[in-house]
């Protein structure tokens, strides 16, 4: 399935044909990092530091650059607009719902 995004500086992207592997460490490793430079930088929120410094355009590896485009929309985006420019049916369908909400959970009683 074909799942094209246009990501700045560097066209119309299927995401298909990206190494998912590394697409899937790009986006962890900047999720990661974004929070220590922001602190860095000085500013009160993430979101700032990704709007600010985030620029998919400079990057070369087509992974990376998806990857700052992605984490640069979650910080900005709606959970709908998310889901519209980066998700589709399919991927919903193929979602095993208990691995991806592994990380989320109810509060203990």
């Amino acid at each position: 399935m074909q799942r094209i995004v246009k990501i700045d500086g560097h066209g119309e992207i299927d995401l298909s044909t990206l190494d998912q592997r590394l697409l899937v460490e790009r986006i962890g490793e900047a999720l990661i990092r974004l929070p220590l430079v922001s602190r860095f930088m000085g500013h009160t929120v993430p979101r700032a530091t990704a709007e600010s410094y985030m620029h998919p355009e400079a990057h070369k590896e087509l992974e990376e650059a998806v990857a700052v485009a992605f984490v640069k929309d979650a910080m900005r985006l709606g959970t709908g607009e998310m889901f519209e420019r980066w998700y589709d049916e399919e991927s919903m369908r193929q979602l095993n719902l208990e691995a991806a909400t592994r990380l989320f959970r109810d509060r203990p009683k």
